[in-house]
């Protein structure tokens, strides 16, 4: 038995991607008409995004069908290799798409005052946890380094790549009150100065070793 969210998930996806494809199409027909651009932009962002769902789609699909004629209940379908290949292509297609959407809108506001609009505040919660989400993966290959080399230095940026995403986190948190943007200013300045002592380090030894010679 497929879970209910699953099944509602692939469904509603699969009828985005049609609408999708059914934008797109409309908007080429209007683009011939009427030749203005915007239409043949809306068109490519509308197809590239119908296509990257239509994609995540089948990813899943290849996974549930077969389950479905199988007695042992489907593994987590997030985890299954294909399927995060077809996000991973989901995704993609839809920052392509979108992008060309913000581009059109851009270059139709033709004005300055539009692009302070983009331009984020300081410490934005949704800028500082997109730099928290790559951080964290930097942090996870990072720890994954230091645990196959043991090493002091690979030791140190690690844990140097965890006290600056660290701080971004705490600056997410800014708005419970200003005792968190001291703390990631501290924790931040730490993390540097991991780095810092890393570098410092390996200066050194590597001038030992050619003394030595």
């Amino acid at each position: 038995m497929m879970p209910a969210p699953l099944i509602v998930d692939v469904i509603a996806e699969l009828m985005s991607s049609l609408i999708a494809f059914s934008v797109g199409y409309y908007a080429l027909r209007g683009y011939r008409v009427a030749r203005e651009r915007v239409l043949l932009q809306l068109n490519l962002s509308f197809t590239l995004v119908g296509s990257g769902m239509l994609v995540h789609v089948a990813s899943k699909l290849s996974v549930i069908l077969p389950a479905l004629r199988s007695p042992r209940p489907p593994p987590p379908v997030k985890f299954v290799p294909v399927v995060r290949v077809g996000y991973l292509i989901y995704f993609a297609a839809g920052m392509v798409g979108y992008s060309i959407l913000l581009y059109a809108y851009l270059k139709k506001a033709r004005g300055f005052s539009s692009l302070l609009l983009l331009l984020p505040r300081e410490y934005d919660p949704a800028y500082e946890l997109l730099l928290l989400f790559i951080l964290s993966a930097v942090t996870a290959f990072s720890v994954q380094n230091y645990l196959t080399r043991r090493s002091l230095n690979s030791l140190m940026v690690s844990a140097g790549f965890m006290l600056i995403a660290i701080s971004h986190l705490l600056l997410v948190m800014t708005r419970a009150g200003p005792i968190m943007l001291m703390l990631a200013g501290v924790v931040r300045l730490a993390g540097f100065s991991s780095f810092l002592a890393m570098v410092v380090r390996v200066e050194r030894l590597a001038g030992q070793r050619k003394a030595q010679e």
